[in-house]
């Protein structure tokens, strides 16, 4: 979940204490295009590429789910639904909400990132029923705050795994933002989003504490891809020991690094501050995927959430810092 406020800290720990996860309502539709009584030529062969470029993200889904399903975290996505929304304008990026079949209930996630070359990368995924863009997350944040949901158009916003929102309108026009997973509002701005939005288009979010490049080609929608290895572990609550706070971080951590301490089973506390350091995420890594043509992915739990997600590790240690975590009576 996402912290604000962050100074002083006991502001913060108790904010982050007290956070209560999301409950029930959907959020409101964008209207729906004005039907036309004509369709040129280009329109039509615009439709059909658009036609022809959806079932292809569909069919990759698909793959992945399946690839997925095989492991025991993701066994209720066998046969599972997959419903594609894309997020936001100009992101390239679309939301496969993984349900039960016939309607069930919400077991997990994915985003996908269409890239410039064509190819089509898994940009996250997560297991759980409260994973992103929750409507049920979105009405508990709002009424936490005293506000109606009615009130608001929603729009699913999304630039990278640390940086996704709920762009909310009210009826006199002024704009919120609410945290994609938790949906309790956040302190920022429509410059603070654009500006997170343009820092992640055309590549990752960095810091100098990160070593970024990727190692692996993004998957592709003509490549099968596989997972090759995986590890997941029993982690703690990063707030119970404070690593993230009293301790210096990983040095310029690799993808390679990150993963040796996580083959050996050893957990890493994260935290990522975004929007200029009005958001703060706090969690942890306790696992991962690794994936033929593909990045490695860490297993995150954040603070305040009992969901599952996977992320690059490239682009958490670009986003963010690691923390090695110490066991009972040992050193990092």
């Amino acid at each position: 979940m996402a912290l604000h406020s962050l100074r002083p800290l006991m502001a913060a720990l108790l904010a982050l204490t007290l956070a209560a996860l999301p409950a029930a309502v959907s959020a409101a539709s964008p209207l729906a295009p004005a039907a036309s009584s004509e369709t040129s030529p280009q329109l039509a062969a615009s439709e059909a590429d658009a036609g022809a470029f959806r079932s292809a993200l569909e069919t990759k889904a698909s793959r992945w789910r399946d690839e997925l399903s095989r492991l025991p975290e993701f066994a209720a996505w066998k046969s599972a639904e997959l419903r594609l929304e894309p997020l936001g304008p100009g992101t390239h990026a679309w939301l496969v909400d993984v349900r039960q079949a016939n309607g069930g209930r919400p077991v997990g996630y994915m985003i996908l990132n269409a890239k410039d070359d064509g190819t089509v990368e898994l940009g996250e995924y997560g297991a759980g029923e409260s994973p992103l863009f929750r409507p049920s997350a979105l009405r508990r944040g709002l009424e936490k705050e005293g506000l109606r949901p009615a009130d608001f158009t929603a729009l699913m916003q999304y630039a990278s795994p640390f940086a996704a929102v709920w762009r909310l309108e009210d009826r006199q026009g002024r704009i919120r933002f609410a945290d994609a997973t938790s949906g309790e509002l956040l302190p920022i701005q429509e410059k603070d989003w654009n500006q997170a939005a343009k820092r992640t288009s055309s590549s990752a979010i960095y810091n100098e504490n990160a070593s970024v490049t990727k190692p692996n080609k993004p998957a592709s929608l003509a490549k099968p891809v596989r997972l090759t290895s995986s590890r997941s572990f029993r982690g703690d609550d990063p707030l119970q020991r404070l690593a993230w706070l009293l301790q210096a971080p990983l040095a310029a951590p690799s993808e390679a690094k990150l993963l040796q301490r996580l083959q050996a089973g050893t957990p890493l506390d994260y935290t990522a501050e975004v929007f200029g350091g009005k958001a703060l995420y706090i969690g942890q890594a306790a696992g991962f995927h690794r994936w033929s043509e593909a990045p490695a992915f860490g297993a995150f739990r954040m603070a305040g959430s009992t969901a599952l997600r996977y992320v690059p590790l490239v682009d958490a240690a670009a986003a963010g810092f690691f923390y090695p975590v110490a066991a009972p009576g040992s050193q990092a």
